[in-house]
Order: C-alpha cells, then structure tokens, then sequence
C-alpha cells in the first residue's frame, strides 16, 4: 500500500508515524510545501519571549524524521492538484521544478492558513501573523535587527494574548485592538471583563470597537488615530486550507472545513483528511465545529493511520477545549459558551463558583468557575475558569463530564484526591455538582 500524505506539521507526521507503526511495509510519502515538518506551533509566541528555542518548538526535521520512521518526506514540495480517478498528484518545488506521484490512499493534512486582510500597506515588511515556524523566524529576525519599541497586537485570540505578554517582557510597548466589545472568542462578557481588567492593570493599551483601516509608513492607522507602531502583528484567526481539497471534489462544510466522518474519510474515495483542514463536530450534539487546536491534530492524524492499516480506531468529536496563561492567570474553557448554547436554542442556567483552589490554610488562591446547564438534560453543555492555580486540573475533570453527560449528582459523588496542600475537603467540581442539583426543575 502506497499512501501519499500532503502535510507534514501536526497531522501529517502524526498520520505517517502511526501507519508505520502498524504497518512496516507501508510506502509512505509526505510532501510538506515549507521546509519545516512536525512543529509545535503553540510554543512559538514562548520563542518570541525568549522562554525557549527554536529547536524546542522544531525539535524534527524531514532528514531526522524519515530515518526514525522510515517515511520519505520532500519538504520544499507543494502540490497543487489532485485527480481522483487516477489517483495522482501534482506539484512543484521551492526550484519551480514540476513533480506528480500516484498513490492508492491519500490524506489531506494541508492545514490552515492565517487570515491577513487586505489593507493599504498590509505588505509592509513590519506586518506579520504567526502559524508557522518560518513566520517565527521572520519575527525573531525582525526584531533582531530593528529593535522595535512599539507593537499593535490585531485580535484577542490565544496567540494575540500570548505575544503580548512576550513582548511586554522585551520592554515593548504594546497596543491590542479588537474589532467588538468583547475580548477573547471563547468566553463570555462577563468572564472576558476579569481578562480586560488585568490587561488594563499591566498597562497594555486596548482598545475596543477599534479596526485598522490602513497602515503607513510608521503607524497603524484606525480611521481616527495613528497609533505608533513598527511591529504590526495579525493574530485574528485562520481559516481551513483546503482549495486543492475542494477543487478535487472533496465535499466542505459549513465552517469551510473538510467534511469527514469518523474514520476521517471524505466524500472521494481513497482520500482521508485530518487536521486543521476539517470540519469536526460536537461530542455534545454533532454539531459542526472548525476549533483548530493542535490536540485534535494530533488525534485526527493518529486515527487516520490506524484506519487505514485496519485499525479500529474512530473520532469522537470535539469540545473545543483550550487552556492558556495570561501573566498570573490561567484561562480555560471547554464546550459551549452562555451564548453559543443559546444561539444553539438550549434553554440554559448559569452557575458561578468561586473556590480556593486547596484549603485556605495552605494559601489556597480564588478560582472562578461559570457553568453552562442544559435544563432539559440537567447536564453540562460547557464551562470557563478562570484563576491563577488549579484551573487545569479542574478543567480536565469537567471535560470528562461533559463527555461522559454526567449530571450533578454523579458530579458530587466524584472521589477526587483531597490532602491540603492540594485541594480543600469540596473541590470546586463537587460544589458545581451540588448546585446542578438544586437548580429548579
């Protein structure tokens, strides 16, 4: 069995390396179109910050990874176009050399791609974004060579709000402009406000309702103001990379995402798809949902390879959960916001818990917990935390519950560890429990 993977960061190597485990006659090939294979993509607003190297976050390369897993990878290989029916590729390389290769499986891992908007000046060799390690690079270098003083952050997403705080600890001003009212995607207003108030008190300029509408030679221009700045980076989200995909005939969904079932299959027979490039789908109620994250990632790409060397292995969907420090603060959430579940028409209510996060007497820190409750199923429909120790450990446990669909009595009865110094005598989780339950029928 031949099987051609396109991709060749979190998925693809992921995909590769599982299939060669379970098959070590497989003949697998990889082309990736950037030089750099199977890198940590979250680790890299830490690199800009100086917490860690570059070899850290890009720990493979295609040499180093070929002879662990005996896989050919041709970095510095686009391809450009499949066809189907005679189960080809084709490409060029970074040498603007023509290539094509046949196979008899195929797996799209082609990612996602930043979004940039198309602005005057948008091009100007201080305007970045960051998803890949040669956008780390052209960072690291640019701030290597012009010292910049004064940055504009576009977006409130966890990579905005990470490079802010790295770059804060470089001695660089920074200005954060959000286009609405609300900051950070994945939480509710009042959850996000917590987030507002320490940005404000670690004097980081936001601005709210704000959008660049041009950039000049030395500042970003809102419309009303020209703000300083010869770093301008865009961290407003991404989109699926999937216009091969599409052109091919594989089926999109509504998010813009590759349609797969649980076997990662697509619509085009013999061609599978995983990563960044897919629409998943909720483990609450199916619903579509694009949440690139490099956990899903790697699990897409795991079970693609197990599938296609007989594997038993099928997704199970997503809850969209993240996690991601802000100075002392550590923010998670998981499945649906307050709003999401109602634009979903879920009658909803709300439980707020605030906790210590082990027993007062071993300095236990406040902890604040918003649960999202399905009236009619008197389960979890998602939850956001917010504190500066202990929000993982919980997070992790009311992740298990929303996918196991427990309810708040099986919550209480729960037997988490309990020592002081780690916990109080109720966990946080215990107490959500306990109001589940005397929520009104």
């Amino acid at each position: 069995m031949k099987v051609i993977i396109i991709g060749a960061v979190a998925a693809g190597t992921s995909a590769a390396a599982q299939i060669m485990r379970n098959d070590k006659e497989a003949d697998v090939v990889i082309y990736e179109k950037d030089r750099d294979i199977s890198y940590s993509a979250c680790g890299f607003p830490y690199h800009i910050g100086g917490k860690v190297g570059f070899s850290d976050v890009v720990p493979r390369t295609p040499a180093s990874f070929s002879e662990k897993y005996g896989v050919q990878v041709h970095s510095g290989h686009e391809v450009t176009k499949i066809d189907p029916a005679a189960k080809k590729v084709f490409g060029q390389t970074d040498e603007g050399n023509a290539f094509e290769d046949d196979y008899d499986e195929l797996i799209m891992a082609t990612g996602a791609q930043s979004m940039l908007p198309d602005l005057p000046g948008s091009d100007d060799a201080r305007v970045f974004t960051l998803r890949t390690a040669e956008d780390t690079r052209a960072i690291m270098e640019y701030m290597e060579e012009k010292q910049p003083q004064n940055a504009v952050i576009v977006g409130t997403g966890f990579i905005g709000l990470e490079v802010l705080e790295n770059l804060l600890e470089r001695k660089i001003h920074v200005t954060v402009l959000n286009r609405s009212d609300k900051i950070t995607p994945h939480l509710d207003a009042d959850m996000a406000k917590h987030l507002e108030d320490l940005l404000r008190t670690r004097g980081v300029d936001l601005r709210k309702n704000t959008e660049i509408k041009a950039i000049t030679k030395t500042a970003a221009d809102t419309g009303e103001e020209q703000i300083p700045a010869d770093l301008i980076l865009f961290a407003t989200g991404v989109r699926p990379n999937t216009k091969i995909a599409e052109e091919a005939g594989v089926a999109l969904g509504d998010t813009g995402g590759i349609v797969v079932d649980d076997a990662l299959r697509t619509n085009v027979a013999h061609i599978y798809a995983c990563g960044d490039c897919t629409q998943l789908w909720s483990q609450l109620d199916k619903e579509p949902m694009y949440v690139p994250l490099g956990t899903s990632a790697n699990k897409t790409g795991k079970i693609a390879g197990d599938v296609l060397t007989g594997g038993s292995m099928r997704f199970q969907g997503i809850l969209g959960t993240s996690i991601f420090r802000l100075f002392d603060l550590t923010i998670g959430a998981t499945g649906y916001t307050e709003k999401k579940a109602k634009d979903l028409g879920y009658d909803t209510e709300i439980i707020c818990q605030k906790s210590l996060h082990r027993a007062g007497y071993f300095s236990g820190e406040p902890m604040e917990i918003k649960a999202v409750v399905d009236k009619k199923s008197r389960t979890l429909l998602g939850v956001q935390l917010i504190g500066t120790k202990g929000v993982d450990k919980r997070l992790d446990v009311l992740v298990t519950a929303i996918k196991n669909k427990m309810d708040g009595d099986a919550l209480y009865n729960l037997d988490l560890s309990y020592a002081p110094p780690y916990n109080a005598v109720h966990d946080p989780v215990h107490y959500i429990g306990l109001k589940m339950r005397g929520l009104s029928s």
